[in-house]
């Protein structure tokens, strides 16, 4: 039953009827960018930054390091001993903003497959 998702006999869906309103795809990373902060922003979260690079990367190669932080946002999680869904009420209150669900979600209706890290 876990992967009967991917053995089911259902019809494909697009892209765009699975997840209206998705980015379109661009080549330009910075346009992607802007276009994540904004899409977050539109819904009501803020996006943290903080450069975090070390002085010797930056100077010797070019390269930066930053840490990213989304308060509100969910956690990503890797694996199922590691899920950390309870307290999170964003998680069962998006679905129903969304249309799609008729109310909020109880935490027992959480669907656990697929999960992206089994």
């Amino acid at each position: 039953p876990r992967l009967e998702f991917l053995l089911a006999d259902t019809p494909s869906v697009p892209v765009a009827a699975a997840w209206p309103g998705a980015p379109e795809p661009v080549a330009d990373l910075a346009a992607l960018l802007a276009a994540t902060v904004d899409r977050l922003a539109g819904a009501g979260l803020e996006v943290v930054t903080v450069d975090q690079t070390e002085p010797g990367l930056r100077d010797r190669l070019g390269l930066h390091c930053v840490k990213v932080v989304v308060p509100g946002s969910l956690p990503m999680t890797f694996g199922h001993v590691n899920r950390r869904t309870r307290g999170l009420p964003r998680l069962l209150d998006v679905p129903h903003r969304l249309g799609r669900t008729p109310g909020p979600l109880r935490h027992e209706e959480l669907a656990l497959h697929p999960h992206p890290f089994p």
